[in-house]
C-alpha cells in the first residue's frame, strides 16, 4: 500500500466534526422525554468530555511523535501487527454496522417506505468502497463540500422551527431519573468513535495545534445543543411520540408556505454515515496494508453480512446498537492500547 501523501490536520478535524454530528442526526428515542432540556444539555457535555479525554492518547502519540497509533504500533512492535490489525478491523466492522443499521431503518422508515434496508446498505457500501480506494485524503477532500452543504441544511432545519419555539413544550429546570439520564449520558459518549479515525490516520497529516481536537468537539456540541433546543421546544411531545427526532424537526421547519426540508435531512444523514464508513474502510487498509478494490471490497462484505444477519435476528441487532459495547471497545482502541505505546514510542530511532 502507498503511504498517503500527507494532508491538513484542519481538514481531518473538519471531517470527523461531520461524522460526529451523524450521532445526533440519528438519534432514535436515546434522549429520554423524562429528561428536561437542561438535563439532556448537561449529559450531551459530559459525553463530549468523555470523548475529549478519548482524544488524549492519539493527540499526545501526534504531539510527541508527529505520527499515529498503526504507524509507531508497526515499528515497535513488529510482532503484534496481525493481532493489532485484526482488533482494529473488528471495531471498524462492528462500528460500521453501528451506525448502518439505524441509518437503513430512518431512510426506509420515514423518508422511503417499503424499501428494502439491506439493499439501502447495500448501495452505501459500495459508494464507499470507491471511497476508501480513492484514500482519507480525498475523502476529506468531500468534507469540504459536506461542510457547506451541512450549514445550508442546519440552517434551514433550524431558522425554519425558530417561529415554532415554544417554552411550554419543555422546561429549564432539572427533572429526571437515573436510568434516564445515564442513558443520555452514554448515548452522548458514542462520538468517542471519532477518537479512533484520528488514531489510524493522524501520522497522515501536517499542521497539527492542539487547539483542533478542542474546536472538532465544540462545534460539535454547539450543532447537538440547537438540535435538541429545537425538539424540546419546537417540537415538544409531538417528536417524543415519532422515531427519530431529529428527522421529525426536519419535516416540520418551515418558511411561510414552503415547509418541510427532509430531503436535504435525510441527504446530510446519508453523506455523514458514506463519510463514516468511508473513513473506517480507509483506516481498515492501513491496518491491514492493504488499499486496493479487493481488501475494501471484502470488509465492506463483512460489513454487509453483518447488518443483513442483525436485521433478520434482533439478539444479533441489539448487539450491534448496544452503546455501551460500543463505548468500551472504543476505549479499549483509542485509550488503552495506544497508552501502552506512548511510554514504548521513544525506541523509535
Amino acid at each position: 500500500m502507498q503511504p498517503e501523501i500527507k494532508y491538513s490536520s484542519k481538514r481531518l478535524m473538519l471531517t470527523l466534526m461531520l461524522c460526529a454530528c451523524s450521532v445526533i442526526l440519528l438519534q432514535n428515542n436515546n434522549v429520554s422525554p423524562k429528561n428536561s432540556f437542561t438535563v439532556n444539555l448537561l449529559c450531551m457535555l459530559g459525553g463530549l468530555a468523555v470523548c475529549a479525554v478519548m482524544f488524549l492518547p492519539p493527540v499526545i502519540l501526534k504531539k510527541r511523535f508527529d505520527t499515529d497509533f498503526l504507524t509507531l504500533s508497526g515499528k515497535v512492535t513488529p510482532k503484534l501487527k496481525i493481532p493489532l490489525a485484526a482488533l482494529y478491523a473488528l471495531y471498524f466492522v462492528y462500528a460500521s454496522v453501528y451506525f448502518i443499521l439505524p441509518y437503513t431503518d430512518m431512510f426506509c422508515k420515514k423518508y422511503y417506505p417499503g424499501a428494502s434496508p439491506c439493499i439501502i446498505g447495500l448501495c452505501v457500501l459500495a459508494a464507499c468502497v470507491y471511497a476508501a480506494c480513492k484514500g482519507a485524503n480525498i475523502i476529506t477532500r468531500f468534507g469540504i463540500f459536506l461542510f457547506v452543504f451541512a450549514l445550508a441544511a442546519n440552517f434551514l432545519m433550524f431558522g425554519g422551527s425558530i417561529g415554532s419555539v415554544d417554552f411550554a413544550n419543555s422546561s429549564f429546570l432539572l427533572y429526571t431519573d437515573f436510568e434516564s439520564a445515564a442513558s443520555a449520558f452514554i448515548y452522548f459518549c458514542s462520538p468517542s468513535f471519532i477518537a479512533v479515525i484520528y488514531a489510524c490516520l493522524a501520522g497522515d497529516t501536517e499542521n497539527f495545534r492542539l487547539s483542533q481536537p478542542f474546536f472538532a468537539l465544540l462545534f460539535t456540541a454547539l450543532k447537538y445543543a440547537l438540535v435538541l433546543f429545537f425538539v424540546a421546544f419546537s417540537v415538544g411531545a409531538y417528536a417524543q411520540r415519532q422515531e427519530y427526532q431529529s428527522f421529525i424537526l426536519s419535516r416540520v421547519a418551515h418558511f411561510d408556505s414552503f415547509g418541510g426540508i427532509e430531503s436535504f435531512f435525510t441527504a446530510l444523514a446519508t453523506m455523514s454515515v458514506f463519510m463514516i464508513i468511508s473513513m473506517f474502510l480507509s483506516c481498515v487498509n492501513k491496518s491491514t496494508g492493504g488499499g486496493g478494490v479487493k481488501n475494501s471490497a471484502a470488509f465492506a462484505l463483512i460489513i454487509f453480512i453483518a447488518a443483513f444477519m442483525a436485521e433478520w435476528n434482533n439478539s444479533v441487532k441489539e448487539i450491534f446498537t448496544n452503546d455501551v459495547i460500543l463505548i468500551i471497545f472504543t476505549a479499549v482502541v483509542a485509550v488503552f492500547v495506544p497508552l501502552a505505546y506512548i511510554f514504548t514510542g521513544r525506541k523509535i530511532k
